[in-house]
């Protein structure tokens, strides 16, 4: 009796010290999940999801770093999972981000810096280094 009793501690204790994850499988990874976004007009831009802010997502693409305005977007795409968010995903999305707490000021700075840029691109301009509007 006593040995079964043990068992059903050690079992209910055990139970008790899983651990379920709920978000991105990969969070625990320094970077940013890699997107897609669909704009308005058709064209896609790629990146690293970088930020979400309460106007828009900051990416890194390949030719510097971008912001993109919620207006403009029509849909996301999180490449790893090949999931596609809607609805509500504007609050699921900074789990996916590589900053999900925000970018400081300075960290905001660093990064344009070193991406050579004096702001971020906005999805309707064309050429590196042109200034936002």
């Amino acid at each position: 009796m006593k040995q079964a009793f043990l068992w059903v501690l050690i079992s209910a204790l055990l139970a008790g010290c899983t651990v379920h994850v709920i978000g991105p499988k990969n969070a625990l990874i320094p970077e940013g999940e890699p997107v897609v976004v669909t704009l308005a007009g058709g064209d896609q831009k790629e990146g690293e999801l970088l930020e979400v802010t309460d106007t828009g997502l900051i990416l890194q693409e390949h030719d510097g770093l971008s912001a993109v305005n919620y207006q403009e977007m029509r849909q996301v795409l999180l490449s790893r999972y090949s999931l596609s968010l809607s609805g509500d995903w504007q609050n699921k999305l900074p789990l996916y981000s590589r900053y999900p707490q925000g970018l400081t000021d300075g960290q905001r700075r660093q990064l344009l810096a070193e991406a050579g840029q004096n702001d971020f691109l906005r999805s309707y301009e064309k050429a590196k280094g042109q200034p936002s509007k």
